[in-house]
């Protein structure tokens, strides 16, 4: 240790503290001692719990080239970490915890996939909101792809299937089924229904479901959800709401905000 030492206080930048007790060090500080002791001792297992969530980018660059080191000499590390873009470059496998339950175990990028999935449904289920008479219920909701596959994220332009399930006890007369999307702040940014459509259903009753078809997801990349509801025919008796209750993400190059509409600019003299 004692030919390591000066290594270790370069690497750190504590050069002006190393002398000050560690009591006095902030968190930064801390952590930036603990990763330079730790890996110049040459370990053959390296584990790393949030070492990159504190620092300045500098030291943070200076941390990801000494893992690259430690990755060329085929050693092992472990590290933990909810920066999910550094974890994707540096990683060969991801487990993906929530509770003490695996949830996902793998690739590195179908993981950070499965984890934004979760992410988004828990922030739903905080801020989602369930309401109605209960005489007809939404019983499944699904976003599909073109594939009819359940799926959560979409490219701009991509083709969306929405599958609404439903049941009525009793006989209800002239339902209207609709649907809205919102952006992540709430904002609704297209909302229809089966009354706007002419698409007239003069009862249901027993148990049933409709297709909801968007041929083009022409929306900036982002987080949005889908509202899904039905209600009376006078607009005056909602019998099941589901409010912002299904995320999902639209990636895409093109970088805009809202809903696509094609324009053109020109300079006039």
């Amino acid at each position: 240790m004692r030919k390591r030492f000066d290594a270790i206080v370069e690497f750190a930048e504590l050069q002006d503290f190393i002398d000050q007790p560690v009591k006095h060090y902030s968190s930064g500080m801390y952590v930036r001692l603990g990763f330079s002791v730790a890996t110049e001792v040459d370990p053959d297992i390296l584990l790393l719990d949030e070492v990159l969530a504190v620092g300045d980018a500098s030291f943070q660059r200076k941390c990801l080239d000494r893992i690259a080191t430690f990755r060329k000499e085929r050693k092992t590390m472990l590290m933990i970490s909810h920066d999910l873009g550094t974890i994707m470059k540096i990683s060969d496998r991801i487990l993906f915890l929530d509770q003490g339950q695996v949830c996902g175990l793998g690739d590195p990028e179908n993981v950070v996939d499965q984890y934004d999935s979760h992410s988004r449904r828990q922030t739903v289920s905080r801020t989602g909101r369930e309401w109605g008479t209960g005489e007809v219920t939404l019983t499944q909701v699904r976003l599909e792809n073109a594939s009819e596959e359940e799926q959560d994220t979409f490219s701009f332009g991509e083709k969306m299937t929405i599958r609404i399930a439903y049941r009525a006890d009793h006989r209800v007369e002239s339902p209207v089924f609709g649907f809205a999307l919102s952006g992540a702040g709430g904002e609704v940014l297209y909302g229809n229904n089966t009354q706007l459509e002419g698409l007239v259903m003069e009862h249901i009753e027993g148990e049933g479901s409709l297709k909801l078809v968007l041929e083009r997801i022409n929306l900036g990349p982002g987080q949005y959800t889908v509202s899904v509801a039905v209600h009376s025919g006078d607009h005056q008796v909602n019998f099941h709401r589901l409010d912002g209750c299904f995320p999902f993400t639209v990636v895409g190059k093109k970088a805009f905000e809202g809903c696509f509409i094609p324009v053109q600019w020109s300079v006039e003299s």
